[in-house]
């Protein structure tokens, strides 16, 4: 199953799904390492939306079998994300 199918079978916001397809391309780029990190900060910046959105959105991702991630108290550092 690929990503679209697997989307279109979940009711995600268009946030949700936003956030799922950055976090895929980023992840694309670091050659799809089994953890990576990103700040909201950035996330935040690329999509667009507010960091209160992120966090919903994220949680939306987890709750739905999508994604994994765990935040951090250092800001520099962010979340560690994983597929």
């Amino acid at each position: 199953m690929n990503s679209y199918q697997l989307i279109s079978n979940t009711y995600l916001t268009t946030a949700a799904q936003a956030l799922y397809h950055e976090l895929v391309a980023i992840c694309n780029e670091m050659k799809w390492k089994d953890v990576f990190k990103k700040k909201n900060s950035d996330l935040c910046s690329i999509l667009n939306m507010s960091e209160k959105t992120l966090i919903k959105s994220r949680s939306d991702l987890s709750d739905a079998g999508l994604l994994y991630f765990q935040s951090t108290k250092d800001k520099r550092i962010g979340c560690y994300y994983s597929f």
